[in-house]
Formats: C-alpha cells, structure tokens, sequence
C-alpha cells in the first residue's frame, strides 16, 4: 500500500510541475506566480503539489525531501551505464571543453576527474583528443561507481586511468575537471580547491546548472526513481570565487543541451547549464 502511494504522489507531483513550468512561462500568470509563492498559505500550497520539486536552503533538506519519494542515488545501478553511454559521442557542451584541453594538453601530464563516475569522460574524451600515454587521469567518486570504473578499465586494459576516494589525491595535478558533477557538492567548488595545499595549474567546469539568483538546493528530476538531490550555483560568486584564489577566467559557456527549471521559480532556475574555464595567474 505504501509503495502504492508513493508511485501515485510521485505522479501527482509530476504533472503538477508541468503545469506550474507551463503556465510560469506566460509573463502575466508568473507575475502572479512570484508575488503570491512566498505567501505562507501559497507557500503550503506548493510544498503540497509540488513536493520535492522546490527551492530548499540546504542539499541535505532536498535529500531529505527525496527520501519520502524513492530510495535511490548517485549509486542507482542505470546510472553508470547511462553516463557511459552518453559519452559515446560529443554532445554540444563538451565541444568547447575539448578546446581548451587541446590547447593545454601539452603542459598535462596528471588529470583530476571530480565526480567522475566510471571514467566516462576518459573514454568520450579519448574519441577526440590524442591523450598521452603517460597521462594519469584520476577519478574521483563513491566506491560502488569506482569499483565497477576499476572493473572496466582492467576489461580494457587502460592503464592511464586511477580510481581514489582520497580528494587530497588531487593535490599538484595540472588540470582538475568537474564535469556534470559539481552540482551534486554543497560547497562551491573554489572553496574545495581552497583546501588543497598545490592548486591545479588549471581548472575546468562543465554542464553545471548556474543561475544568477542566490545559490539553492533542489532536486533534479531523472525520471522513473532516479531523483538527485542537487545545488543551482550563483555564477558570479563562482566566478569571483575563482579569481580570489588566484585563477584567471580563461571562458564561460553555454550547456544549451540541458537545463534545471523549478516549477513556479524560473527566475531562480538554471535555463541552461554553463562551462567555465580557469587558469592560475602565476
């Protein structure tokens, strides 16, 4: 019974989002929208309709909000799977990213991948760009996506790829990658790097969700049971961030591919995802 009505409320909160997303899209009706939803009774309101697809303050109130919902993660057994598949051919984002690795690859010789799955990016990146092979490429995510990583590198016998749950691992690398990962962080990614007693030369952020209202949590809707709890990063203060630690911004992009819109707060929202590209002044 209970499962029943999970399956149901999460049904429900679907198709009320679509509805909130559509009629959020007609300037008049949104004016409306944005003038009433902090209101405390509209404010019940959409929690009730909308459930987990809301503005939360933290990751862990927006994790919590997914756990009345499904149990699942970043450890959801399709999620491996998709993201290799995805990397089987360049999707628009990854074009400017190839450029500037292109253009530095010459000076890389130890890769950080953070939050990098299975290697999945090694392996699309590798279609298209003529990796050394003496490049340490080193991957950074939860055991059970680092095991099966370790698994298919061996069935493919890559010995330029490593697999840690050490983040001090990626102390003196030359470039440090974030790629459709950083989202899932609740601190910003200057601030991570902060932590690290030799910077990466170089810094590399791909398909991240920012907005240029205040950062928030929300939940990404994947569809099925794959609900991920996740940050929509103010883009100045990163930018600002990274330049404070002594990095130049080299580029900013588009992710026009993908998008985060939270029903009711499209001014809030991510329309498109964005890439950033950094590199240390010194």
């Amino acid at each position: 019974m209970i499962a029943i009505f999970r399956r149901f409320r999460l049904a429900q909160v679907r198709f009320c989002s679509k509805i909130i997303r559509r009629l959020s899209r007609i300037p008049l009706l949104f004016i409306v929208i944005r003038s009433v939803r902090e209101l405390s009774v509209f404010r019940n309101l959409f929690v009730a309709l909308l459930g987990y697809n809301r503005p939360f303050a933290t990751l862990d109130t927006a994790s919590a909000s997914i756990a009345r919902f499904v149990k699942s993660s970043h450890e959801h057994p399709d999620y491996v799977e998709l993201h290799m598949m995805l990397a089987e051919s360049a999707r628009p984002s990854d074009y400017p990213a190839l450029f500037h690795i292109q253009t530095v690859l010459p000076h890389i010789r130890s890769v950080f991948d953070f939050g990098g799955n299975a290697g999945n990016l090694f392996y699309g990146y590798s279609r298209y760009l003529e990796l050394p092979q003496n490049l340490a490429w080193t991957v950074y995510d939860l055991p059970k996506n680092l095991d099966v990583g370790a698994r298919l590198a061996k069935e493919k016998r890559e010995g330029r790829l490593r697999f840690t749950g050490n983040f001090t691992d990626a102390e003196e690398t030359d470039l440090f990658i974030a790629s459709g990962s950083l989202h899932y962080f609740d601190k910003p990614l200057f601030s991570i790097i902060a932590e690290l007693k030799k910077k990466p030369t170089y810094v590399l952020i791909n398909r991240t969700p920012f907005a240029a209202a205040p950062t928030l949590a929300t939940v990404q809707d994947g569809g099925g049971d794959k609900l991920f709890s996740c940050m929509v990063y103010n883009r100045d203060e990163m930018i600002k961030g990274f330049e404070h630690l002594g990095y130049a911004t080299v580029d900013v992009w588009q992710a026009a591919e993908l998008s985060l819109i939270i029903p009711g707060y499209p001014d809030r929202s991510a329309m498109s995802y964005s890439g950033m590209f950094f590199r240390q002044k010194n």
